[in-house]
């Protein structure tokens, strides 16, 4: 007879997911002076639309081709940036199209995003093959 377990991390993550996310909402409902609510949603919901609709096909795609084309020492570091590159894109659209600029507030969205989005995905492409070489080395000595 096998004992089942259960995985405790959905359960963890009610724990600590449903509290913090009720805080979210009381704070925006409760701050709609400074937040629209219905602007908010809309941003929540198109988010995750372009994240179900185009985000997650393109990096199952991408996934995929990379399964068939190189090697598997490599497989998992290249699909992990290129999932990561698609979400620092994602989540860098509303900087880079300057959404929220005011000329009247000069310090407001002031940096160059564009550099930083490209940064932080070097970043992710470097740790990638840092990634990719320690397993081929790992995978030629034994």
């Amino acid at each position: 007879m096998t004992v089942q377990r259960r995985p405790i991390a959905p359960i963890v993550g009610a724990i600590l997911g449903v509290p913090l996310m009720a805080a979210g909402v009381v704070g925006v409902l409760g701050d709609s002076a400074r937040v629209d609510p219905w602007e908010l949603a809309r941003w929540v919901v198109g988010a995750d639309l372009a994240h179900d609709l185009v985000l997650a096909p393109l990096v199952l795609v991408l996934g995929a081709v990379i399964g068939r084309v190189l090697p598997a020492s490599v497989r998992d570091p290249v699909r992990w940036a290129a999932a990561t590159s698609a979400v620092l894109a994602l989540i860098a659209i509303p900087f880079l199209g300057g959404r929220g600029r005011n000329a009247s507030v000069p310090s407001l969205l002031n940096r160059n995003y564009g550099a930083g989005l490209l940064g932080a995905i070097a970043v992710v492409w470097a740790l990638a093959a840092l990634w990719g070489t320690v397993r081929m080395v790992r995978r030629r000595r034994g």
